[in-house]
């Protein structure tokens, strides 16, 4: 049943046109044809555990077979060694034999001898007796030449079978070797099974690696995409975010002239009451006396800082000058500018507001077009983000040369404003109660202004956190390049290590 249904699922794959169904065939193909080789592989397996039964039972008779003729030498050898032992005993007899054969000989030898010496005496009762033990011991050693003989048979009968049984030990240990032999035949196959069972399952887990790989690379790749996004919606947040600068600049723009209008206006309208509810004594000092009465302290002051400092190097020629001395000197310094210039604060304050804010403006649009420009070359700049730490680098313009720049542009204006008040003599009066609230106006609109100026630092600064968020955005997307670029290089090289891995085991 189950061939049929596979075989109706076959058509249905076939007749179907969609590559997926293809694929999946051709998948199952590749299965079959590998159940087909495991099965052979299985069969031939079940045949070498069956020759290796049949060749364990052969060892095991074998070795049945030698231990009954080794028990056999064992014996031989033991009969042997008594027979050893009763040769050497009748060896012994003989020797002694032959020695008192010797003994009779000498002793006959004697008699003889005494004979012709001793004519009377009887020499048979002598021989007679001697003559039977000469027989005796010729009948024991001719029993005993017969059992040398007898021993000499058996023991070449025992070299022959010692012979036949060392035959049979080399024919034993042939069959062992041979055994030996084909168990490591057998197991040399078994490990080539293991390998190819390895191998096998190392090809199905490359084959899920690369699928893993194929969906990791597909997230990466939308990943990308979403990066890409991402970089895209930076750089429109960073044009954004200077466009707000732009407006913010305007604003300030627009601000600062409505404060210098007021002030203007405020002048005017101080100067004129004033003067409407004051005597003649009682009137405002005309700009030009003040301007000169300023000058005339600030010599006073310079006189008295040179008399300070020559006292200073007086002091430090003849002895170091204590702390005390030095903060006192610092601090009397520091009072007197800072007396001198409440005083030119508060007279000028209304006055060359006018000429602060003409010149103010001035650098200012001249400020204004050089930022247009850079963020002209900045907008261009963030369509390739691929640059991103250069432009971060090219865009940031410091604030404390701003700050200088103001500084000294503020100064040269307020120089020029009292030249040309000279030149011109102009006689604005306005009294010092009004100078003093304008004054305040003037610090707080300063501090409104340094608040803004630490919002546009602050707006600068995440500027630069995009750049850099950018920049480190444009390096992820190269190391991610490069990966990918390294595993496909990887999934080159995958197919020729699959080849050379079948080779190796085809060999």
């Amino acid at each position: 049943m189950g061939s049929v249904q596979e075989k109706g699922g076959k058509k249905l794959f076939y007749g179907s046109p969609h590559p997926l169904i293809i694929e999946l065939n051709r998948l199952e193909d590749q299965l079959r044809g590998k159940e087909r080789e495991l099965g052979e592989a299985y069969s031939e397996i079940k045949a070498l555990k069956a020759s290796e039964e049949l060749k364990d039972k052969a060892v095991i008779e074998l070795s049945t077979k030698i231990n009954k003729l080794e028990e056999k030498l064992s014996t031989a050898e033991e009969h042997i060694e008594q027979k050893n032992l009763e040769a050497k005993k009748l060896n012994d007899g003989r020797k002694e034999a032959l020695a008192s054969q010797y003994a009779a000989e000498a002793a006959l030898r004697r008699i003889h001898s005494s004979k012709e010496e001793e004519e009377y005496f009887p020499v048979e009762a002598i021989i007679s007796p001697l003559e039977s033990d000469i027989r005796k011991y010729k009948k024991e050693i001719l029993k005993l030449g017969k059992d040398k003989k007898a021993l000499e048979r058996l023991t070449k009968s025992k070299e022959a079978a010692l012979l036949e049984a060392q035959k049979i030990l080399q024919i034993a240990l042939e069959r062992v070797l041979i055994v030996e032999n084909v168990q490591s035949e057998n197991c040399d196959l078994r490990r080539q099974v293991e390998i190819c069972q390895d191998e096998n399952k190392f090809l199905n887990k490359i084959y899920r690696q690369k699928v893993l790989e194929v969906e990791k690379l597909a997230q990466t790749i939308h990943e990308l995409e979403e990066s890409l996004l991402a970089s895209g919606m930076a750089a429109n947040t960073l044009r954004e975010y200077r466009h707000q600068i732009s407006d913010l600049s305007e604003e300030k723009k627009v601000l600062e002239r409505e404060l210098a209008r007021a002030k203007v206006s405020m002048n005017r309208v101080a100067s004129t009451v004033a003067n409407q509810w004051k005597d003649d004594n009682e009137k405002v000092m005309p700009i030009k006396n003040w301007l000169e009465e300023r000058r005339f302290f600030q010599e006073k002051m310079k006189l008295r800082l040179r008399t300070l400092e020559e006292g200073l190097r007086f002091s430090s020629q003849h002895g170091g000058p204590t702390k005390k001395t030095l903060l006192n000197s610092s601090k009397s310094k520091s009072s007197i500018t800072a007396s001198i210039m409440q005083q030119a604060n508060s007279t000028i304050g209304d006055t060359d507001t006018v000429g602060n804010f003409d010149t103010e403006n001035g650098m200012e649009t001249k400020y204004i077009i050089g930022e247009s420009s850079v963020r002209k070359n900045s907008d261009l700049k963030c369509k390739n983000y691929d640059s991103g730490k250069q432009n971060s680098e090219e865009e940031e313009i410091p604030s404390k040369h701003k700050v200088d720049s103001k500084i000294s542009d503020k100064q040269n204006a307020c120089e020029e404003l009292e030249n040309s008040f000279l030149i011109n003599g102009e006689k604005d009066m306005v009294s010092g109660f009004l100078y003093d609230i304008l004054q305040k106006e003037v610090i707080n609109l300063r501090k409104s202004l340094a608040e803004r100026d630490g919002l546009l630092s602050a707006k600068e600064e995440e500027i630069k956190v995009l750049h850099r968020k950018v920049a480190a955005l444009t390096k992820s997307i190269e190391r991610k390049l490069q990966k990918a670029r390294k595993e496909a290089i990887n999934r080159e090289k995958v197919p020729e290590l699959v080849k050379s891995m079948d080779e190796k085991s085809k060999f």
